[in-house]
């Protein structure tokens, strides 16, 4: 599953298996911004993604926020 994030300085994507959870998806973010993944917030629209199953919890066009 390929997935746009957005953080303050810039738009990328990251790739990963269809099956990744919320903790997937910080490790990956932590390898591009360098940004320790304990201290990542991400949302999707108004809601906070803390835990659980990515393709669950995001919509296939919808951008995560990097907070």
């Amino acid at each position: 599953m390929q997935l746009l994030l957005r953080s303050c300085e810039r738009t990328f994507t990251v790739t990963l298996e269809n099956d990744a959870h919320v903790s997937d998806l910080k490790a990956a973010v932590e390898d591009v911004e360098f940004i320790p993944a304990s201290d990542l917030s991400l949302s999707v629209g108004s809601k906070a993604l803390t835990t659980g199953l990515l393709s669950s919890l995001v919509g296939e066009d919808e951008v995560i926020a990097v907070n």
